[in-house]
């Protein structure tokens, strides 16, 4: 009997030391494959720390999404560790997504940023609104690497053909034109012009995004007139088909050149630019050459009468003359 009650008492004081260790937010340190050192109790993330004003902690607020990006359930954005994890740049953006709202960047001080936009190094901003693909590089200890990158599409656009979810991210559902149409887990083909509602998910926080978006691949239809098939014109140059959501932009040997009336008539070097409001266009390169239009020809037939007139009247002169 005193065995036996030994034996239970030793069994109890096991399971409550286990509950203890597990009920217990502190001092958990177990290997795992991903991470290093002390582990998050709630979402088994690596719990860091660092002292001064840019510090870093992945607690229970935060969940690792991909190799350099958490989520911030506190702040409701992602965030980028920089170089050893001391400090981190957030965003409401997640790294390869697609948005139609202004993304804004949070830069702790000391961090040396930079943005590029379809290619082209722009300016350091802490929100962005123009249309896009974007690149967020910074200076490491290693040299430039890449920190994230994101979309910026309007209401409308032409610009993608295709959405690759981020990492940890899932499709629920599309529709097209108000039709739900199959895709696969993360890829949604978007060659096919229409109204896209995209509903989707981050698998590890549970929240929900979406995108509304119109796709149009369809360049505007703006016919030129008086332009050879050597690109050159003897005459003025003029078109149609422009629409009022179209943008045309016209450059005369070089620079910008305000036009009227749908039409040019000064000879010189033209490149025409046109858009359409989903950003679809083209450009269009032809050479005036110099002519005589309408008032030219009456000029000239001025010049040719006075200049007539002046003759006849020497030679009448001439005839008239008296010889003292």
């Amino acid at each position: 009997m005193k065995r036996s009650t030994k034996t239970f008492l030793t069994t109890i004081g096991s399971v409550m030391f286990g509950a203890a260790i597990f009920l217990s937010p502190f001092a958990i340190n177990v290997v795992h494959a991903d991470s290093y050192g002390d582990l998050d109790p709630f979402t088994g993330e690596p719990v860091v720390t660092s002292s001064g004003v840019n510090e870093v902690a992945t607690l229970s607020n935060r969940k690792l999404l991909s190799d350099n990006m958490y989520y911030d359930f506190y702040e409701g954005k992602f965030a980028y560790p920089i170089d050893t994890g001391i400090t981190d740049v957030c965003s409401n953006a997640a790294d390869g997504m697609v948005l139609t709202e202004p993304v804004y960047l949070e830069i702790p001080e000391g961090v040396s940023l930079m943005v590029y936009k379809d290619g082209q190094r722009v300016d350091l901003y802490s929100e962005y609104h123009d249309r896009g693909s974007y690149t967020v590089r910074y200076n490491s200890s290693k040299g430039e690497q890449q920190l994230f990158s994101f979309t910026i599409v309007g209401p409308k656009t032409g610009a993608i053909h295709s959405y690759q979810l981020p990492k940890s991210f899932r499709v629920d559902s599309v529709t097209l034109n108000g039709k739900e149409i199959s895709t696969s887990r993360n890829f949604i083909e978007m060659e096919e012009e229409g109204v896209y509602a995209i509903a989707y998910r981050c698998e590890r926080t549970d929240i929900r995004y979406y995108l509304d978006v119109t796709i149009d691949h369809t360049p505007p239809e703006v016919v030129f007139t008086g332009i050879d098939d050597d690109d050159k014109a003897r005459g003025p140059v003029s078109w149609e088909g422009l629409k009022d959501t179209d943008t045309l932009l016209v450059f005369k040997d070089g620079g910008e050149f305000l036009y009227e009336d749908n039409r040019l008539t000064q000879s010189g070097r033209y490149t025409v630019m046109v858009y359409d409001d989903a950003g679809n266009g083209f450009t269009k390169n032809f050479t005036i050459l110099i002519y005589l239009d309408k008032n030219g020809f009456m000029f000239v037939g001025v010049i040719a009468l006075v200049i007539g007139a002046l003759v006849g009247y020497l030679i009448w002169q001439r005839k008239h003359m008296k010889v003292r």
